[in-house]
């Protein structure tokens, strides 16, 4: 379609893919503008109006917006290397349940030696598995996170206790910014994206946004939610706090960051405006729901208790 010197591309897309569209802040929106030199709006269906002077740049938007439609259909939360780390975590553990069992027979049938040589087999099964799960949580973060700068951090594809432990050393590390008095890079505030759940299995629960807030409550951060998806926690407020009460020395990695107990959590924020083209509000991308971590192989000359460990957090 063109219109005098116009050229105008329409879209058509879902209600859920809009806030990837338009990105946090309107950050996507407004790059994909300036890269295409175009202007983009969604407009009612909901529909994305695509409008520029040169055919090619009008389908380079367009090209670059059907992709992000496409993903947002079928998302990718683990990346070629965390999906192929957690496939290997799950044939461990998988291996260990079989191993239990045999432990199991062996010691019904009261030979001792090969139950316990049957146990300690799959305790090292078992730290297989953990280890694959932790690399597979590196991969992961790393993929859903190579494009964000220090303000975004997407929890997307993590088990609940790999999301806390992500916030805990992205927290740490701005604690480390934002207090030293030569550092000319503060960051005010950190969007964790722990998602929406759209893409969960159904059965699982939403594990990501609870196990966040309770550590951000605990360690009495100042954070709001925005939508469903998505909390913003104030490194600002927070660190004037902490100053105020002298605690400034710079966290370090993987250890817990404490604000002053006068931090309170704030009201419930207002979804954030996007580019000036968009009325619609920003929300972060769907969450996976997380596998509770499986048990121990039982001490030697005990019953064992066979338990399915699920390795994978859930899309």
């Amino acid at each position: 379609m063109s219109t005098d010197d116009h050229i105008i591309e329409i879209v058509p897309c879902s209600q859920n893919s809009i806030s990837h569209i338009i990105g946090p802040g309107g950050e996507t929106i407004q790059r994909l503008q300036a890269e295409t030199n175009t202007r983009i709006e969604i407009i009612a269906g909901p529909k994305v109006s695509i409008t520029g002077t040169k055919q090619e740049e009008v389908s380079a938007a367009k090209e670059k917006i059907e992709a992000i439609i496409e993903h947002q259909a079928n998302p990718d939360y683990e990346g070629e290397e965390g999906r192929t780390l957690r496939h290997q975590a799950t044939e461990f553990a998988s291996a260990r349940t079989l191993k239990m069992k045999e432990a199991d027979a062996a010691f019904a049938a009261n030979d001792k030696q090969k139950g316990h040589d049957l146990l300690q087999e799959a305790k090292r099964l078992g730290e297989e598995m953990r280890q694959s799960n932790a690399d597979a949580g590196r991969a992961i973060i790393a993929f859903n996170n190579h494009e964000n700068g220090d303000s975004v951090l997407d929890l997307h594809g993590l088990r609940a206790e790999e999301a806390v432990d992500a916030v805990k050393l992205r927290l740490n590390h701005l604690a480390a910014v934002n207090s030293s008095k030569s550092s000319s890079s503060s960051v005010a505030s950190v969007d964790v994206i722990c998602g929406a759940g759209l893409h969960t299995k159904a059965g699982h629960a939403v594990a990501l946004m609870p196990a966040v807030e309770k550590y951000l409550r605990e360690n009495n951060f100042v954070f709001v939610k925005r939508g469903v998806a998505t909390l913003v926690v104030n490194l600002i407020e927070d660190i004037a706090n902490r100053s105020g009460s002298g605690d400034v020395e710079p966290a370090t990695s993987g250890s817990t960051i404490e604000a002053s107990p006068a931090v309170v959590e704030a009201p419930v924020a207002q979804s954030v405006a996007s580019s000036p083209a968009v009325n619609v509000a920003n929300e972060a991308k769907p969450a996976t729901a997380v596998a509770p971590p499986s048990a121990s192989p039982t001490p030697a000359g005990q019953k064992t208790k066979d338990s399915t460990n699920s390795c994978c957090a859930v899309m």
